[in-house]
């Protein structure tokens, strides 16, 4: 399974600049149905932020490339979101999760299910999200990230993700994680993470640095250069490394 760091657009769907994280993941229920699961990590203070509460993100079922229908996922209590700032307990009433005027970045966690069931077995069943959060509005990434080029001075480029799923040698759930994948690190000082995937089949578990996917145009996201999928991250020279067996990214951050 891939770590993505990570609809149809017609013309009045906006581009909301409001998202730090994705995950997507699905649980089996039983015969041929799932639990479609997205996890979002909205940015406090990042435009149309508010309406991720009453957002159903809509997910593409395809069997290989032939689309087969979508589904629209539920918010789950609370529709207001949680805070998951990993700020100090001193400093949690001064991010902008609590008021867009206080000065620290605030992140709160959003969480939407839906079943599908599917029609049979398959080798390459996908569930894809394309950014489509219902009504007129798209997952845009936050405007604060900055190894990636924005797609305006307000917004980053929208969100693509992909799940698979195999169930011909039986019912399968996906990987989920559990950790939050919205960390704060401090300048000049080693660092480690990991999202901490757990699969509940006793699956083995692999993992890639991969480009993150611009829903727009369905291909990579333009990096600011000298970051690449593979070097996401401002760090001291030789101090970056990823383990593919286990998911563990380990840095000294050296920017702000």
């Amino acid at each position: 399974m891939s770590i993505l760091a990570l609809l149809s657009v017609i013309s009045f769907n906006g581009y909301g600049a409001h998202i730090f994280g994705v995950d997507l993941y699905y649980t089996y229920v039983s015969g041929n149905t799932y639990t479609v699961c997205m996890a979002i990590y909205g940015d406090c203070s990042g435009t149309t932020f508010y309406s991720l509460s009453s957002s159903s993100p809509v997910i593409d079922i395809y069997n290989g490339n032939t689309f087969i229908s979508s589904i629209s996922l539920s918010i789950q209590a609370p529709a207001a979101g949680v805070e998951v700032t990993p700020v100090c307990p001193a400093q949690a009433g001064n991010t902008t999760c609590t008021s867009p005027s206080n000065p620290l970045p605030g992140i709160k966690k959003f969480l939407y299910k839906g079943n599908v069931t599917l029609s049979g077995t398959s080798t390459l069943w996908r569930f894809v999200f394309t950014s489509g959060m219902g009504g007129s509005t798209t997952a845009g990434r936050s405007a604060s990230i900055t190894n990636i080029t924005a797609t305006s001075s307000s917004s980053g480029p929208p969100i693509q993700l992909v799940d698979t799923l195999n169930n011909t040698g039986g019912p399968n759930s996906s990987a989920s994680y559990t950790t939050i994948p919205t960390p704060f690190f401090c300048i000049n000082v080693t660092a480690n993470f990991n999202p901490g995937a757990v699969d509940p089949d006793g699956d083995n578990l692999t993992f890639g640095l991969v480009p993150g996917i611009d829903a727009s145009t369905g291909s990579s996201v333009s990096y600011v250069w000298p970051y690449t999928a593979t070097a996401p991250l401002g760090v001291a020279s030789g101090t970056f490394s990823f383990g593919s067996t286990t998911g563990q990214l380990s840095f000294k951050p050296n920017i702000v």
